[in-house]
C-alpha cells in the first residue's frame, strides 16, 4: 500500500465515482422510477474522462493551496 496522503485520498475518492461506459440517461431514468429524482438533480457519478481530469486537477490544486 502506498502513502495515505490527502492527495491520494482525493484521487481514490474520485476514482470510486467513475462510471465510464455507463449511460447517464439510464441512471437518471432509474432514479425517476424510484421517485428520488427531482428536476435538475445531478447523478453522483463521473461519466467522462475529461470531467474526471478536470475534477482531479482542481481538487489537487485546492489541496495544495490548503497545505501552504
Amino acid at each position: 500500500m502506498g502513502r495515505n496522503s490527502i492527495e491520494n485520498q482525493v484521487i481514490h475518492t474520485l476514482c470510486k465515482q467513475t462510471a465510464y461506459g455507463e449511460s447517464k440517461h439510464l441512471a437518471k431514468a432509474a432514479l425517476r422510477k424510484t421517485g428520488d429524482y427531482k428536476f435538475g438533480m445531478m447523478v453522483p457519478k463521473i461519466y467522462s474522462k475529461v470531467t474526471f481530469k478536470t475534477y482531479k486537477q482542481v481538487s489537487l490544486q485546492y489541496v495544495r493551496w490548503c497545505q501552504v
